[in-house]
């Protein structure tokens, strides 16, 4: 006897697991000993995944069931596919217990695996218990539904009693022990539709992903607009003739303005009240405008003000125009740098930017990535084809944030096309 007890052994070792994926209609054929015997049976399709626990054991978690924390697997990980059998009280008169025990069982051998029993008196995890044997606790008698006990470790859940009627009924969830790859091709062939990229508009991408309080908020949305009041022209000037010369100026346009500005009070009149009006006396212009450019710190122009002349001032506004200009420009470009470092971080499968004609602004076109679908709250919203949910919904949990600027005290700007339109300028003066 024990011998043979030992092939019997060996020969179910060497037996294949078998893995038959059930159509509805055949799963409807393992129910029908329940379903005519006057019981409500209701079953939808269900997806699991492995996931470790601290003491790296195994264990299936239902994806959209809500008393897990609901976890898709990674692009390429294994999902596992399966049923949820709902059965409720109906109005049989028979015992049907062994033929429910049975049809569970036969669903079983098709290469499926209780993954949880689920009714009012206990809620069980399959850590703790051995499903088929809490299968022998259940009764099915006359159209009730009963529970012989439901013991289980953690105290603080209840236990229901010797022979209590379910009136809810059970729930018992079903997966494949062989798990099929989680990526495009499995979502194109369970739910009919490829993966879709999500396109968004900037300002609906920074109200996802900005505070609304942060102090770039309204820029990125907004675009320049909104920094245009904080740069005032004032702050752009030149502070004085040497900086006006110096650092703007180029020598051609320097003689240009030291001519008009002998041309808008005089040659005699405009080397009177120099500082260094002793040294002019009895100079011609040419030489007049020679002296002062070459002058150390212009000091012959120390009596005038540096807006006192016409084309003086016009060509410190035009001067400040430019600086303001370029140092707007340079802050929002940071700011829009910024922006996208961000994005370059959060977006880990990358974006383009393109422009729609039905909108003023940026768009984004982000590239799908199966990290969205990690905290997805139900695996069954792939099935409504929206992508864009996903994608909110997992930005939507990782929350705002402040966006971290370094800006720039100035801005570069071509300093030859600046002494462009200030020769255009004092050419017609």
């Amino acid at each position: 006897m024990a011998l043979r007890k030992y092939f019997e052994q060996l020969e179910e070792k060497k037996r294949p697991e078998i893995v038959v994926e059930l159509e509805e209609d055949e799963l409807k054929q393992y129910l029908t000993d329940i379903i005519d015997a006057g019981y409500k049976v209701t079953y939808s399709r269900i997806y699991g995944a492995f996931i470790y626990r601290k003491d790296k054991k195994h264990i299936y978690k239902e994806l959209n069931d809500d008393y897990f924390e609901s976890h898709c697997p990674e692009d390429g990980g294994e999902i596992h596919i399966g049923y949820n059998i709902d059965i409720g009280p109906g109005d049989g008169n028979e015992d049907i217990t062994i033929l429910f025990q049975q049809a569970i069982r036969r669903i079983v051998q098709q290469g499926y695996r209780i993954t949880n029993i689920d009714c009012q008196a206990y809620y069980y995890d399959d850590d703790e218990n051995d499903w088929d044997k809490l299968l022998e606790n259940y009764f099915f008698i006359n159209g009730e539904i009963k529970v012989k006990y439901a013991q289980g470790k953690r105290e603080k859940r209840p236990v229901t009693q010797r022979g209590e009627s379910l009136s809810a009924g059970i729930g018992i969830n079903l997966l494949q022990t062989h798990p099929q790859e989680f990526n495009a091709a499995f979502i194109k062939e369970e739910f009919g539709t490829d993966i879709k990229d999500v396109e968004i508009s900037q300002e609906d991408l920074v109200n996802l992903l900005i505070n609304s309080n942060d102090n770039y908020y309204d820029v990125l949305v907004n675009g320049w607009e909104s920094l245009d009041d904080y740069y005032h022209s004032e702050y752009y000037y030149p502070n004085s003739w040497q900086e006006l010369f110096d650092y703007h100026l180029s020598e051609k346009n320097g003689k240009l303005l030291l001519k008009c500005m002998i041309k808008e009070h005089g040659l005699k009149q405009f080397t009177n009240d120099c500082f260094n009006s002793d040294q002019l006396h009895g100079k011609t212009e040419e030489q007049v405008i020679d002296f002062i450019y070459n002058e150390s710190f212009r000091s012959s122009l120390k009596n005038f003000s540096i807006n006192e002349f016409d084309c003086s001032q016009d060509i410190t506004s035009i001067i400040a125009d430019y600086q303001r200009s370029a140092h707007l420009d340079e802050n929002l470009t940071e700011i829009n740098d910024a922006f996208e470092s961000l994005l370059d971080k959060a977006l880990t499968n990358g974006y383009t930017i393109f422009d729609n004609p039905d909108y003023n602004g940026k768009y984004y076109r982000i590239y799908f990535d199966f990290e969205w679908m990690y905290w997805m709250n139900d695996i069954y919203q792939l099935s409504d084809l929206c992508f864009e949910d996903i994608f909110y919904e997992f930005f939507g949990r990782e929350g705002t944030t402040n966006l971290k600027v370094s800006l720039s005290d100035y801005g570069d700007y071509s300093n030859d096309g600046l002494n462009k339109d200030i020769y255009d300028h004092l050419r017609h003066f």
